[in-house]
């Protein structure tokens, strides 16, 4: 009888410790990949141009609600948000506007159908979201024409 009861007890604490067992072992495997060399390499999505390029699309964002600075009560900042690494990030000006201009063709669409009147694109210069950047903001006016401003930007994350 006694032998019965410490038999159930090793069974009850046997399935007791699969749980974090099996937790431990899957944060082992995750932290696993976690290694200076190898390390988590930044994701995107190869996009093709009008022009035939190919530019590495890091995020595509829908920009709901207030921006920084707004007190969060106005509309009308609702936009699509596209980052993107530039083919030629040295070139002047004309040129990554261009580059700029012809991705947010791939984006224009959509921020029609959706009725926005403004358009957030990101030119980068490598995958990592770190070091100067080109932000361009696209409005567009009561004709339907689109306009774009171009801004400066650094970020210096690690």
């Amino acid at each position: 009888m006694f032998r019965d009861l410490n038999i159930n007890r090793a069974i009850q604490l046997q399935s007791r410790m699969k749980y974090p067992l099996l937790a431990h072992a899957l944060s082992l495997l995750i932290l696993s990949g976690c290694g200076k060399e190898d390390g988590f390499r930044t994701l995107f999505h190869e996009e093709s141009l009008a022009s035939g390029q190919k530019v590495k699309v890091t995020m595509m964002a829908l920009v709901w609600g207030g921006r920084p600075g707004d007190d969060g009560c106005t509309m009308g900042g609702d936009c699509f948000h596209l980052e993107f690494v530039s083919n030629d990030p040295n070139a002047a000006l004309p040129k990554r506007t261009a580059e700029a201009q012809q991705v947010f063709e791939l984006i224009r669409p959509m921020s029609e159908r959706w009725g926005f009147t403004n358009a957030e694109v990101l030119g980068f210069k490598q995958l990592e979201r770190t070091g100067d950047y080109d932000l361009f903001a696209f409005n567009r006016a009561a004709d339907g024409k689109w306009s774009c401003d171009r801004k400066a930007m650094s970020v210096f994350a690690k």
